[in-house]
């Protein structure tokens, strides 16, 4: 499922989320339903997390680690039956970087896209340049900055709307789109979701047609 949404969610918070939750689900799967993860639940400590290859990375930074711990003994006891995975797109599930370039956004992939007209590009330019430093102040309110962020995202919708896309072409954008790329090991992951009969909920601002 794929939901449209004005949020992004932390790289590392789902990759955490992500890497527990379906080891503790494979563990239950293992034992059978209503099993304790007894070995993870004694693992979930803070200190014990440091472990956790998947929190190794630099990139990965855990402001409360006994939270994260708390979460992920609540994930481990609760067991694999009820498991959900959700998980932004842009620059989670899709590369933030693509050989050494800036990798795409959904919305990337309709902007820089030479099926729309040089008029769209020029709108969209304008838009981020005069949002983009709204976006990433950091002394304009939070209230302030989410009414523009949603009158960034509704004129830029509506300038989609004006070029009279179909699903046609946007299949055909998205194939030729050369800086946007799934990271490794998610296909991997949604067959084993898909396998393990775990639902994914990929929750994005961006677009959903460019997602599917």
């Amino acid at each position: 499922m794929i939901v449209s949404y004005r949020s992004a969610a932390s790289l590392a918070a789902i990759a955490i989320g992500i890497a527990a939750g379906v080891y503790a689900y494979l563990q239950s799967r293992r034992r059978g339903p209503g099993k304790r993860n007894s070995s993870l639940v004694a693992s979930s400590s803070p200190k014990s997390l440091r472990k956790w290859k998947e929190i190794k990375g630099e990139g990965v930074h855990i402001a409360d680690p006994a939270e994260l711990a708390r979460k992920a003994r609540a994930m481990a006891e609760n067991g694999g039956e009820t498991l959900q995975v959700i998980a932004d797109f842009d620059r989670t599930l899709s590369k933030a970087w693509v050989r050494g370039r800036k990798g795409l956004t959904s919305h990337g992939v309709l902007e820089n896209s030479s099926h729309l007209p040089h008029s769209f590009r020029e709108k969209v330019s304008a838009l981020k340049n005069h949002y983009y430093p709204i976006e990433t102040s950091t002394t304009i309110p939070k209230e302030d900055k989410i009414e523009h962020m949603e009158q960034w995202w509704g004129r830029a919708h509506d300038a989609l709307v004006d070029c009279r896309l179909n699903r046609h072409t946007i299949a055909q954008i998205v194939a030729e789109a050369e800086k946007l790329h799934l990271r490794e090991g998610c296909t991997a992951l949604f067959e084993l979701l898909r396998e393990r009969n775990v639902p994914l909920l990929v929750f994005s601002a961006g677009l959903g047609d460019v997602i599917r």
